[in-house]
């Protein structure tokens, strides 16, 4: 089992650089992170700023910047399957696409101790719904 996304598995981390970016609706990002958090925002004019913002401190700008919408919560799963599945796409990353192949029928945790309980499973305790690691596996199958 994969517990964490770290050391050698550090690819699977949604702050791991694309290799064929990917662009939504003109805007280019270069990470997963950089689209997911775009997306919630309407403004393109803020969604360039995200995309063009460092990895380091980019939840945070997010968060000090961006009231979400109720609808958000109701979307936030799409737009994660819509990045990952970019992110393993053969053609446009073959060698992300290639890795995750090689994980074979492995389970796929994002273990995490910052205790995100939907998107990961605290490391401490075991709680959580692990839902990256069931939509990267969702890809993979």
């Amino acid at each position: 089992m994969i517990l964490q996304f770290q050391n050698e598995y550090r690819w699977l981390s949604n702050f791991h650089p694309f290799e064929t970016p990917l662009v939504y609706d003109g805007v280019e990002y270069p990470t997963n992170e950089h689209f997911y958090q775009a997306m919630k925002t309407e403004d393109k004019e803020l969604r360039l700023t995200i995309a063009n913002h460092p990895t380091k401190g980019l939840k945070q700008f997010v968060e000090d910047n961006i009231k979400l919408g109720k609808k958000w919560h109701q979307e936030k799963t799409g737009v994660m399957l819509f990045g990952l599945r970019h992110k393993f796409d053969p053609e446009q990353n073959p060698i992300l696409h290639k890795k995750l192949m090689d994980t074979g029928n492995i389970r796929i945790q994002e273990g995490n101790n910052w205790r995100d309980l939907f998107w990961g499973v605290d490391i401490k305790t075991g709680e959580g719904q692990n839902m990256l690691g069931l939509l990267i596996m969702e890809i993979r199958r």
